[in-house]
């Protein structure tokens, strides 16, 4: 019989200035042809962990089973109090978003803990997470960034760029750009769509790199064509031009703010998202939460979003955060899925 030992999780991200943070319940890639139902039982029944963690798998997906998420849990529990690496996280993310378990932070942080201990990259990246967030222990960013090294380290793309970013700011670890720009291509590299939205942004900038517009462009093309919005506008403003760098810089922010005080929602939103970043435009956060809240006051769900966070963090106003989780709210009515996800956060 053959059972599937490795799962691969694609988590589900937000970004916040460059931060990936993980929000969806573990998917697993089971092998193409998985043993017979029965079969399976019998092994997890007999105390098999690897058995029991893909039992819970089909479980929680209704896959061959009635989907049933406390049948999951309880699967998933016994693998991981076997120590199989991989079902102390799927038991800790059932336990971060309230699944098959009552919602519980601190024990999400618990088997999140213990699945990166063992070495398991998705654990540590978890781990990293609830750590730069402060979501079931004390916040503390250097802890995050040990636990993004650790997790970068097996080439875990998400985990890369969120230690980019780490380093590009200063967060838990001494601002270094050039490791900045090196992690966010280790992740770009992988397909991380954020990571190369990133990546360009420093090439456009000369942050941590040389400024060259055309590797700009490679990155920016390669997020776009992942469907992310900011790069399409950054290749709109750059293609089909042989004007110098700081040129289109000056013209396309000119353009942009001309439609975005015209009341153009997704030119607003871009302005918005240029200064938070200082992309194009000097790093001003209280002009970014300016434009974010036009868009957003337009019914823009992203920017409702962005301006939520804003709230809640104290960025470019006063921190509120009752006024923030008000306007994560109304982006997450829209189905916005950032906003759906990192409201159950914050409702804890």
């Amino acid at each position: 019989m053959s059972i599937c030992s490795k799962q691969v999780a694609r988590i589900g991200q937000t970004l916040l200035a460059g931060v990936v943070v993980c929000t969806s319940l573990c998917v697993a890639a089971l092998a193409s042809e998985v043993p017979a139902l029965e079969e399976l039982r019998a092994a997890a029944q007999r105390g098999d962990p690897r058995a029991q963690n893909n039992l819970g798998l089909l479980y929680q997906l209704g896959k061959g089973v009635p989907k049933d998420e406390v049948a999951a849990a309880i699967w998933y529990r016994r693998a991981a109090e076997q120590d199989n690496a991989i079902a102390q996280y799927n038991l800790g993310r059932l336990y971060e978003e309230g699944v098959g378990v009552p919602k519980d932070l601190s024990e999400a942080v618990k088997w999140y803990r213990r699945s990166a201990e063992r070495g398991d990259a998705g654990g540590q990246f978890a781990l990293a997470n609830m750590y730069s967030a402060g979501l079931g222990v004390e916040r503390d960013e250097t802890a995050a960034v040990q636990w993004y090294t650790k997790a970068a380290a097996q080439g875990h793309a998400r985990a890369q760029n969120n230690l980019g970013f780490m380093f590009r700011e200063g967060r838990g670890v001494a601002r270094d750009l050039p490791q900045a720009a090196r992690w966010y291509r280790r992740a770009a590299e992988q397909g991380d769509a954020f990571a190369q939205y990133n990546l360009g942004a420093l090439y456009l900038q000369g942050i941590g790199v040389s400024p060259n517009r055309a590797e700009a462009m490679v990155w920016f093309r390669k997020a776009a064509a992942a469907g992310m919005e900011d790069a399409k506008h950054m290749l709109a403003a750059m293609e089909n031009t042989d004007r110098t760098l700081e040129t289109v810089r000056s013209k396309f922010t000119t353009d942009l703010t001309a439609k975005a005080e015209a009341g153009d929602v997704q030119a607003q939103s871009t302005l918005g998202e240029w200064y938070r970043m200082g992309m194009n435009v000097e790093k001003n956060e209280a002009e970014a939460f300016k434009w974010s809240r036009k868009a957003a006051e337009q019914g823009h769900a992203p920017s409702q979003f962005s301006l939520g966070l804003m709230y809640v963090l104290g960025q470019g106003t006063q921190k509120d955060e009752a006024a923030g989780l008000a306007w994560i709210r109304k982006a997450a009515d829209q189905g916005h899925r950032p906003a759906v996800e990192a409201l159950t956060r914050l409702q804890r």
